[in-house]
């Protein structure tokens, strides 16, 4: 038997309610505050009295007073399908099922819940068949283009035939409640699968609670094949994810040939069946290029984590399949490293030329012929990408068969031309200090040829010029970075400085890493990889880094326990641990770690050992950052401790380094922290700290006037004081 697809009944879809003609934006805006409060209260249980929202709002009480009164009747209408019940016993119990009835469908119970829509698991009386029952949300019935968007999803879905390809079956609306059925799909969204596997890999119980409860025992019988082939080795967990790729790539082919491109392809519109079929779902941003109304140029639509960059850059008009096939190589890489291809918290309008992270820098137990696959299909120029998504499934085939594929590794040439088409003006500036370099480089050959006899001396210069080196990399990489950090529009040569830098680390650490004469060396550059990692987003690689910093910084120290500063470098490398466990949300070690470096930092303060204005300074500053943790985690009493004797040692340091500028903005960070602390018991100790923090600030900003991050730090400091 064929299913027919139903139609809307008739229901105007585009049309704006006529009671809301006139309003202005503002009113609107309100109106949609008022109404989504009013309902939230609702299903929370809370009695809701009409009159308390209209009286605030007298210009909007004749509109209020109709939408409330709709909300009200088409949440007594919904009330029973919170009622839900199991599958299999829906007829046992005592609820109504006129009252879970939505046309010919009876709700049975929540499946799950997203920006378009609640999904339901639902009965079709007239087939006596269980389907997948899209409901739009209550509060979307306000907004015309919402509900145009959720007939777009059924519309396009119900075009379209392909085994992969969640079908459609009826599409209603009824009683105000706009809803389509599709099959019922026994499988899991590919982003908890994702969050799994990250669980199991951090072996971290708490996270993996979070993602399957022991209650949900079919996820775990879901997940579990994917988990045992991660485990089993990366030829196993490498094949699933090809195949994975295939099922989508070849039902994204077949959306394209009919003329729909998805534009929202991310792992929760991806559902996985025990048996390792996969389905796509959710077409509620699809675009058919018979219907090109629901987007206009310059909207940016889908979710920017996994658009192509002409997708985040707005350029509707540049979105076709091969920004579907973006998408889908940003799910793949998230799968193969268990880390996004870009970090949530990214620029949303990245660079256009941006390009992620080598997924075998996260993981080299990747393939390298799926990498380049991946990294082919997430090329930042769409005419790089694969024309179709039917050549994406068929290369990935080709990794599947070990076969070679059509997409290449690029060469240096390749990434020569990307990064010059990217930093033209830095490209000019790097030619020019290369030749300064290799002229810097020959005259320094000439001079080590000439002083061949004096091997010592040789070999000091060599060294020397190494450290120098070192010191370039830093300034022109890392600390470039650093001050672009806050430059708009530069987060693209941002990350690949970054990127570059890194590169340039982990390439020392590989060539060093057995010569223990560099151990020291060594020690200073996993922690710079840290830092760098962390700058990226990628927390636990930052984290490995700076574990492995805090080790070989402890050897040092063991083997010479009188060397102030390998002491003075393994307090530094457990403080940059602990601010990386910080930002990963992992308290209580990063409280351990602070306290290891203050132990260290006060042991070598009482030896009066080493430089101790440098030591006195670190110890402030670890005092600072244990602050900041304590006030994260609520123990006002420990971070005021924490932050007062940072106060009292950086005080002693301002007056006997009293010009240095950088003593003085470690003081106003202080100050300003401890104000920040106490602004709610103690205001007026607050406004007194905040002066303080601004007195310094102003000294800073006088002593380096170039520094724009003076400035900044300086009109924060007084808003903060305004505050106050």
């Amino acid at each position: 038997m064929t299913d027919s697809l139903e139609s809307y009944n008739g229901v105007a879809m585009s049309v704006a309610p006529s009671i809301l003609d006139g309003l202005s934006r503002e009113q609107k805006r309100r109106l949609s505050e008022v109404l989504d409060q009013f309902l939230r209260e609702l299903e929370s249980g809370i009695p809701a009295d009409p009159r308390r929202y209209i009286d605030p709002h007298p210009d909007l009480a004749d509109v209020l007073s109709v939408y409330l009164n709709k909300l009200a009747q088409l949440h007594d209408i919904a009330a029973a399908f919170g009622n839900t019940v199991e599958p299999g016993v829906a007829e046992t119990r005592s609820v109504d099922p006129e009252s879970r009835r939505l046309g010919e469908f009876v709700l049975l119970g929540e499946i799950g819940r997203g920006g378009m829509g609640v999904v339901y698991e639902a009965r079709q009386l007239s087939l006596d068949r269980r389907v997948a029952l899209k409901v739009l949300p209550f509060a979307s019935v306000l907004d015309s283009h919402q509900i145009a968007r959720f007939k777009n999803e059924a519309q396009a879905a119900a075009q379209l035939n392909h085994p992969n390809i969640v079908p459609v079956f009826a599409v209603g609306a009824e009683r105000g409640v706009h809803y389509y059925a599709m099959q019922l799909i026994d499988g899991r969204p590919l982003d908890r699968v994702i969050a799994k596997l990250r669980a199991e890999s951090r072996r971290d119980s708490v996270d993996a609670e979070e993602v399957a409860s022991p209650s949900d025992a079919q996820f775990e019988s879901q997940t579990r094949g994917f988990v045992d082939a991660r485990r089993d080795g990366w030829r196993a967990y490498s094949r699933a994810v090809v195949q994975i790729g295939i099922q989508a790539a070849d039902a994204l082919h077949a959306a394209h040939e009919f003329g729909i491109v998805h534009r929202d392809v991310k792992p929760s519109n991806l559902l996985l069946e025990p048996g390792g079929k996969l389905w796509i779902t959710d077409f509620g941003l699809a675009r058919c290029q018979s219907d090109l109304a629901l987007t206009c140029t310059g909207d940016v639509v889908g979710t920017r984590q996994y658009m192509s960059p002409e997708q985040a850059g707005g350029k509707a008009a540049l979105v076709d399949q091969r920004t579907d096939i973006y998408a889908l190589g940003a799910t793949l890489y998230e799968l193969l490293t268990l880390e996004p291809a870009f970090p949530a918290g990214a620029s949303p309008r990245r660079d256009e030329y941006a390009e992620p992270v080598r997924p075998r820098r996260l993981d080299p137990h990747v393939p390298v012929e799926l990498e380049t696959v991946v990294l082919k299909s997430m090329a930042a120029r769409r005419d790089d990408r694969y024309a179709t998504a039917d050549e994406l499934a068929e290369d990935l085939r080709r990794v599947l068969d070990g076969r070679p594929t059509i997409a290449r590794p690029p060469t240096i040439w390749d990434r020569t031309a990307r990064f010059a088409r990217r930093h033209r003006r830095t490209v000019a500036i790097g030619a020019a200090v290369a030749i300064l370099t290799m002229i810097g480089l020959a005259a320094s050959a000439v001079l080590v040829n000439r002083e061949r006899a004096i091997a010592q001396h040789n070999f000091e210069r060599a060294e020397r010029h190494f450290r120098d080196a070192r010191q370039a990399v830093d300034r022109f990489g890392s600390q470039l970075a650093q001050r672009l950090a806050g430059v708009p529009g530069a987060d693209g040569v941002r990350r690949e400085l970054l990127a570059e830098t890194l590169d340039y680390y982990q390439r020392f650490v590989d060539q060093a890493g057995a010569d223990p004469t560099l151990q020291a060396d060594l020690a200073m550059t996993h922690s710079k990889i840290g830092e760098l990692n962390d700058q990226m987003g990628l927390v636990e690689p930052a984290i490995r880094a700076h574990r492995k910093a805090v080790a070989l910084s402890q050897e040092l120290h063991a083997g010479q326990p009188d060397s102030a500063e390998f002491a003075r470098r393994l307090a530094a490398c457990h403080n940059n641990l602990a601010l990386a466990l910080r930002h990963a949300g992992r308290s209580d070690e990063a409280r351990t770690e602070f306290l290891r470096a203050i132990d260290l930092q006060n042991a070598l303060t009482a030896a009066n050992d080493g430089d101790p204005m440098r030591i006195r300074t670190d110890l402030a500053r670890s005092h600072n950052n244990l602050g900041l943790l304590e006030s994260e985690a609520g123990q006002e009493g420990a971070a005021s401790e924490a932050f007062r004797e940072a106060i009292r040692l950086q005080e002693q340091a301002a007056q006997e380094l009293a010009e240095d500028p950088t003593i003085w903005q470690d003081l106003a960070g202080s100050y300003n922290n401890l104000a920040a602390l106490v602004r709610r018991t103690g205001p007026e100790e607050a406004v007194a700290l905040h002066r303080l923090a601004a007195q310094y600030q102003r000294k800073a900003a006088g002593a380096m006037p170039a520094a724009l991050s003076c400035q900044s730090q300086l009109v924060l400091t007084l808003n903060n004081l305004g505050a106050a």
